[in-house]
């Protein structure tokens, strides 16, 4: 009965995939839970970059920290059976891109930055364990291509504001380290499937 149950669930798996077949499209349109997977790892244009968020931190004397990945990618053969940091790494890497576009669409607004995924960034970023002489923190989205230990693609996407750790006072000033100009901001992410 078994092998049954899971022999049909793996033909309407396959079937969902190519998008050819109309009783399978159908089927797919009306899960609702989402039990049927899509697959993309061998689509037509596969992807080859990673989206990452990082963040770093400002201290009471004015330095400004190194930057820190969010959600670090952890390796090892444990993964693929516990991997608690899976949800949080998926939520940040799918928000980056996300508030990437919403600024992109309102470039001289500052509505993106009490958008959802903008701020869901932040909340993650301001329960991460710091300096306790931290004033302030900022975040950035960036893409990454290969091995951390290779030369490979480094693009920055976005630069946040300093966003200041609760429990210090607004007269406390920050530093304003000069942020990169982004001009073609749009032009980069309207077509990008980040």
């Amino acid at each position: 009965m078994c092998a049954v149950v899971f022999g049909a669930f793996l033909v309407v798996t396959a079937a969902t995939q190519f998008r050819r077949f109309r009783w399978a499209q159908w089927l797919k349109s009306h899960d609702a839970c989402a039990y049927i997977p899509a697959w993309t790892f061998f689509a037509p244009n596969p992807g080859v970059n990673d989206t990452r968020v990082l963040w770093r931190e400002q201290l009471v004397d004015g330095t400004v920290g190194p930057w820190h990945e969010m959600v670090s990618p952890r390796g090892g053969l444990l993964r693929a059976v516990w991997n608690p940091t899976k949800r949080a790494r998926k939520g940040l890497t799918d928000c980056g891109p996300m508030a990437l576009r919403m600024i992109a669409r309102k470039k001289e607004s500052a509505l993106p930055i009490i958008g959802l995924p903008y701020l869901m960034i932040a909340q993650h970023m301001a329960g991460l364990q710091g300096s306790p002489l931290g004033l302030a923190r900022q975040f950035t989205v960036v893409n990454t291509q290969g091995r951390d230990t290779d030369d490979g693609l480094f693009e920055l996407l976005f630069i946040s504001h300093w966003h200041r750790q609760p429990g210090v006072a607004a007269e406390v000033p920050l530093a304003a380290p000069p942020l990169p100009e982004l001009p073609e901001l749009e032009e980069r992410t309207k077509d990008a499937a980040v």
